[in-house]
């Protein structure tokens, strides 16, 4: 373990030193679709054998600003759909069905460059502002939709949600045209039920195109 933290260390100190890629600023629009789902926890582990996951969009904005030649701050706003598919038998539901949170989320990450690779990590906070549940149905049975509640009652989701994430991607200009591929993992550390444990996880990949900015009021004055 103590390998890994010294080269990890060392990867971001040869990156700081070497790269010439993050004194431009850039402004991103966000559309992605991207696979989601819950962490059950132990207090629900006979769900983890039926869980899948669950696509959702992702729209917003993003904001890069350079602060030296090897070294920016991203600072992100989006909706995003979140949530979870339960796979039929589950001893939750029975059917198949479709946990889906509605959430507003800003995450604030450092980016690292080296050349045009980049690093990033950071904390994130979303707020869910609605959410519904729907239920497939038999022959005798329709299928049901309904709303999740949030009012703190057994059964019910929070509000607010916290967590980390992390990743990286390839930057690029064609002519005076900046293109990034942004790979990134979202780890959820706020349990969002009130009645068992279900922490968000998902996966997200964009593409980005982008002009910079013709002036740049974080960098760093040479």
């Amino acid at each position: 373990m103590k390998i890994v933290k010294t080269l990890i260390t060392g990867l971001f100190l040869f990156m700081m030193l070497t790269g010439n890629y993050a004194q431009e600023t850039y402004f991103d629009i966000i559309l992605n679709y991207s696979p989601t789902n819950f962490n059950y926890g132990d207090s629900e582990a006979l769900l983890k054998d039926y869980k899948k996951n669950l696509g959702g969009i992702q729209v917003g904005a993003g904001f890069q600003g350079g602060i030296t030649k090897n070294f920016s701050l991203v600072s992100e706003l989006y909706f995003m759909m979140k949530g979870a598919g339960l796979e039929a038998g589950n001893p939750l539901t029975t059917n198949e069905s479709k946990i889906r949170l509605f959430t507003v989320e800003m995450p604030v990450l450092a980016r690292v460059h080296f050349r045009g690779i980049y690093l990033n990590a950071g904390p994130t906070l979303g707020y869910n502002i609605g959410g519904k549940v729907k239920v497939e149905g038999s022959e005798e049975v329709p299928r049901e939709y309904y709303n999740i509640s949030f009012d703190g009652s057994e059964g019910a989701y929070k509000r607010w949600d916290a967590g980390v994430q992390f990743g990286g991607g390839y930057e690029f200009k064609v002519k005076n045209t900046r293109v990034a591929i942004d790979a990134r993992y979202q780890y959820g550390l706020t349990n969002v039920y009130q009645s068992g444990e279900r922490y968000n996880r998902n996966f997200t990949w964009n593409i980005t195109l982008s002009k910079a900015w013709k002036s740049n009021p974080l960098a760093k004055k040479q």
